[in-house]
């Protein structure tokens, strides 16, 4: 995804991050929305999230594709599968690549901001539909090395107006950090 929320003026509003029981969370304010048409039918959320963070503006963009599928094995509740884009969204991301890996205990050298990744998530309950207001999600990296591996959640809350991001577990806080740092 290949996007730019840089005419759009960010609300000076402070990222929150939280710590609890050595797990933390981020919570963004959802900049700009928008719901574009999926190139293979159906329909994809653009998000441009960030804020104020550290006194810098920061921003990202998520694209949550709306064409959720079943799993192949059945399941004891209602599973669905789906995909998010990540991508860098103009110079204020590359404060929020530094401010979040900061935040995560990591180094801010030498890094930018991820040009362009895909996420594999899982949710439950009821499909989730353009009507959604709060999309829960567990949000998988998968596309490097097993050392590099990432689980998080990944709530976008249409109602309030946040995207939230929450450590599973601090064993993949390394890997969270690298999540939106363009490989080199």
């Amino acid at each position: 995804m290949k996007s730019s929320a840089q005419d759009q003026p960010i609300p000076a509003l402070d990222v929150r991050v939280t710590e609890d029981s050595g797990f933390k969370t981020f919570t963004f304010r959802i900049l700009q929305s928008e719901f574009a048409q999926h190139p293979q039918g159906g329909e994809l959320l653009l998000v441009w999230f960030g804020g104020r963070w550290n006194g810098r503006d920061t921003v990202m963009a998520l694209t949550l594709d709306l064409l959720w599928e079943a799993p192949k094995e059945k399941s004891p509740f209602p599973v669905w599968l789906g995909l998010v884009g990540v991508a860098a969204a103009g110079p204020q991301s590359d404060a929020f690549v530094q401010e979040f890996r900061k935040a995560l205990g990591e180094s801010t050298d030498s890094i930018s901001p991820i040009e362009d990744l895909v996420l594999e998530t899982v949710t439950l309950g009821d499909k989730p539909t353009r009507n959604t207001r709060k999309f829960q999600m567990k949000a998988f990296r998968t596309d490097r090395s097993p050392e590099k591996y990432a689980e998080f959640y990944l709530h976008i809350d249409m109602g309030q107006r946040e995207v939230v991001i929450s450590e599973k577990d601090p064993e993949y806080r390394k890997a969270l950090a690298q999540t939106f740092v363009q490989p080199r």
